[in-house]
């Protein structure tokens, strides 16, 4: 996969992880968000929060069309296990940074790496502990939180049951329209 497509999958995976518990964190996930498209030297060559607001449109337009169609990119891509790693990196990033983890969350995250062929094993080699993802000290809050052994425990597995995951997924979880992110950085101020 080009490194610009990558880029932009990326940037959805982090998108579709910030709206998939039906909320956006002004206050973690937005200054998430933005750091990790700050990072990207692709970021610097088009205007992400043009991107980033062209998503929310289509999302508000078509939640389910925008989550399938994620959802649909990630089984036809074919990703070497440091392209999966760095998908399971920006998921798991944006899904903890509010430190909020909701069981949507996980039941998302599981759709997402159903589509990795990467091992569970390196998974958990590259990412040990979930405190390299949480933005807090507080003790109990970080007890709280599922460690990301919980995320890859396996569910039956087949074709048509991640097909009905997905489809309960978009049913069950209220996913709300979201305001264009330039809002949502001038309602900060």
């Amino acid at each position: 996969m080009k490194t610009k497509e990558f880029d932009r999958l990326l940037l959805k995976t982090a998108f579709s992880c910030m709206v998939c518990d039906g909320d956006i964190d002004k206050e973690t996930e937005v200054p998430f968000f933005k750091e990790f498209c700050e990072k990207s030297a692709f970021f610097n060559e088009i205007n992400y929060v043009e991107l980033i607001n062209d998503y929310i449109n289509s999302f508000n337009a078509n939640k389910e069309s925008f989550i399938k169609g994620y959802l649909n990119e990630m089984k036809n891509g074919k990703f070497d296990d440091e392209c999966s790693l760095s998908i399971i990196n920006v998921a798991l990033g944006m899904i903890y940074a509010d430190n909020i983890v909701k069981y949507e969350e996980i039941k998302f995250f599981k759709l997402i790496r159903i589509r990795l062929s990467i091992s569970d094993e390196k998974i958990i080699t590259r990412f040990p502990s979930k405190i390299a993802f949480l933005q807090t000290t507080d003790e109990d809050l970080i007890l709280q939180m599922p460690d990301i052994a919980q995320f890859l425990e396996k569910d039956i597995v087949t074709d048509s049951f991640i097909d009905k995951i997905t489809n309960q997924f978009l049913e069950e979880t209220n996913l709300p329209k979201f305001e264009l992110i330039s809002l949502l950085n001038d309602s900060k101020a």
